[in-house]
């Protein structure tokens, strides 16, 4: 059964992939990599501009768990000058629940828990300084070409001390912050468009219980032999923000049993 798409959910520091495969059903490993490049502009850091990169990849077991890791690194610049880092490294495990089907129908559901490990420069912006625990979960259903999928998860700093990350270029957030996305979609052997929103909710810091509301459409094209090619943004919708927007591509490529049904 397909479980595409859920770790779209999820681009906080638990879970970097914007798209997932299908779970295989040979009992072979499936392995799914991707390379992404993102910029990023923020008009409050004195018009400071984010070059992001992030390589991941994800493995993942039939009828079993997924395990993925990911690195990215960033260019910053702000002030007239620039600074380069590698970022922060992230883990993650999901394990997928079982599929519900019902005439047309398709239910997907995944729990995960990720870990972010502080490779990153915090001193200069492009990192967390200390390593964060991500628990998610999403759902999502799908009625033949179309698919709504949200999902939910969690960030904790995992140093017990209070920390401001609003500074974080590579990823603003609170110390203790919820966050959840809804999306519906839109998909056929040629490619795929997602319109969705995407919410924070800081549970610390001087940003608690503030709202942070964002859109993020995605359109994205298979190329064959696995690949697909993903065009991405973020527009902040709420009038606290922090940053101004995002855009991006990403390249995947996907390895095993060729995935059946409509979607790339």
């Amino acid at each position: 059964m397909r479980r595409k798409y859920l770790l779209l959910l999820f681009l906080s520091s638990a879970s970097p992939l914007r798209a997932s495969h299908p779970t295989p059903t040979d009992g072979k490993v499936q392995t799914h990599w991707f390379f992404e490049q993102k910029g990023r502009r923020f008009r409050h850091q004195g018009s400071a501009d984010l070059l992001s990169w992030r390589l991941g990849g994800e493995y993942e077991f039939a009828s079993g768990p997924g395990l993925g890791i990911s690195l990215a690194g960033q260019r910053a610049q702000a002030g007239g000058g620039s600074q380069a880092s590698l970022g922060d490294t992230s883990l993650h495990l999901k394990l997928p629940l079982p599929d519900w089907e019902r005439e047309d129908l398709t239910v997907d559901s995944v729990l995960g828990l990720g870990l972010g490990l502080p490779t990153g420069d915090e001193a200069r912006g492009l990192g967390s300084g200390h390593p964060e625990l991500t628990p998610f979960a999403s759902l999502a259903l799908e009625k033949e070409a179309f698919r709504l999928h949200g999902g939910i998860s969690g960030l904790f700093s995992l140093d017990g001390s209070e920390h401001s990350e609003d500074e974080n270029l590579a990823d603003p957030h609170a110390d203790r912050e919820l966050r959840a996305r809804l999306a519906l979609g839109f998909g056929g052997k040629s490619g795929y468009l997602d319109a969705g929103l995407a919410a924070a909710l800081p549970l610390s810091g001087h940003h608690k219980g503030d709202l942070f509301l964002t859109a993020r459409p995605e359109l994205a094209r298979a190329l064959g032999r696995g690949w697909v090619a993903a065009l991405f943004g973020e527009l902040p919708l709420s009038s606290l923000r922090r940053f101004e927007y995002e855009a991006g591509l990403q390249f995947r490529k996907r390895f095993g049993r060729p995935e059946k049904g409509p979607n790339p």
